[in-house]
């Protein structure tokens, strides 16, 4: 059975790169699961030495890294000119785009690394944090390399994994083995690399993070429960506090495209993040709205429309504002869990009338039922 155990879709950016790419073990393939035409289509090998594996990958608008298990970094340029060649449903051509290996960085072994559109972050086997240009990628050299200060205290000596957002405002850093994880202050245009830490809540003991241009998720170290960073900003990148999401998945990334949030689950599908937005006359009638005090009524509100981006004057009225639901209702939807060739299925459709069931026909194959905190706007994962 495939056995997926990385995944990596920052550099799904757009209808003409919609590349989601997941490595395959024990036999080290990575494939490119094109999000249109909805198949795989598999890579060429990343090294000559074909025992080598997969430890992590990070990918841009232009480039694919692998870290493999032995601190090698691999990578792939100009993946938007070439990937018609990975998408198009046949085996895969070689391009000008071939493998290369990022031999010039600071010391031999690399632990964690992540690229965006405008820079590229690597951790060393020596716990060191190090920052690259991308426009140096290709010519870089020792010289090309700055190091980055790492938070005080003692537990920042074992920092080992880093992730960043696909434009690079957000950066982030965690210790794997503790869930303790800080995020990167004033990150801006004339200074890529930040000037300072500021240390995340505690409250998870985080395992992965996904850091998108609207959101931060976190894994959680014991169960591997999805979480979502609360209170995301430029003045506050650290947020306030993670929101469980009752869901539990193997590895979380998100896109460049959407900031939607993408992952494998336990068993062993890509799925997707969807939010669903109905307006107050699909409800079903049954169903009882939970009452918001009117001293957090405006937080509420607020809260909303920055993080899903949807105007409330268009859902509610002006007196239904503090009926806001405290808890979305989750549900799943697959998108694949097969690297084997098949037919492409039509696209799932999303009933919009408003019926009493219409709640229904968004579950799917979801096991979880609208209960009485159902609210307007509605958090779902879809297996397509």
């Amino acid at each position: 059975m495939d056995n997926f155990t990385t995944i990596s879709a920052s550099g799904f950016c757009g209808e003409s790169n919609d590349a989601v790419f997941v490595s395959l073990q024990p036999t080290a393939e990575i494939f490119v699961y094109s999000v249109r035409k909805r198949n795989f289509t598999s890579l060429p090998p990343f090294s000559h030495d074909l025992s080598r594996t997969a430890k992590y990958m990070s990918s841009s608008r232009s480039y694919l890294f692998v870290l493999d298990d032995a601190g090698a970094i691999h990578y792939r340029h100009n993946l938007r000119d070439g990937l018609s060649y990975f998408t198009n449903g046949s085996q895969p051509r070689r391009t000008s785009s071939e493998w290369a290996t990022l031999s010039q960085i600071p010391t031999s072994n690399a632990i964690s690394l992540a690229i965006s559109n405008t820079s590229l972050w690597v951790i060393t086997s020596e716990h060191k944090l190090y920052w690259m240009d991308v426009s140096q990628i290709e010519t870089s050299d020792m010289n090309s390399w700055i190091e980055v200060d790492k938070p005080r205290g003692s537990e920042s000596d074992k920092i080992n994994q880093v992730r960043v957002s696909s434009t690079g405002k957000y950066v982030w850093i965690f210790v794997s083995q503790t869930g303790l994880c800080w995020a990167r202050i004033d990150v801006s245009e004339s200074h890529r690399q930040g000037r300072a830490w500021a240390q995340a809540s505690s409250d998870v003991q985080i395992s992965d993070l996904a850091v998108a241009e609207n959101a931060v998720w976190c894994l959680s170290n014991n169960e591997n429960e999805l979480h979502r960073l609360r209170g995301l900003c430029l003045n506050n990148p650290a947020g306030h506090y993670w929101k469980p999401m009752r869901n539990c998945l193997k590895a979380i990334s998100v896109d460049a495209f959407e900031n939607r949030l993408w992952a494998l689950d336990e068993e062993n599908r890509i799925v997707k993040h969807e939010m669903q937005i109905y307006p107050p006359t699909c409800l079903p009638q049954a169903n009882r709205l939970v009452s918001v005090s009117k001293a957090s009524e405006n937080y509420r509100t607020n809260d909303l429309m920055q993080e899903e981006k949807c105007s409330v004057d268009n859902l509610y009225k002006a007196d239904e504002l503090d009926r806001i639901s405290l808890d979305p209702l989750q549900s799943w939807c697959l998108l694949s869990n097969s690297t084997e060739d098949h037919e492409e299925e039509s696209e799932p459709v999303i009933s919009t009338s408003c019926e009493e069931n219409s709640l229904q026909e968004l579950r799917y194959t979801s096991s979880l039922k609208p209960n009485s905190s159902s609210s307007y706007l509605y958090s779902s994962y879809l297996y397509l």
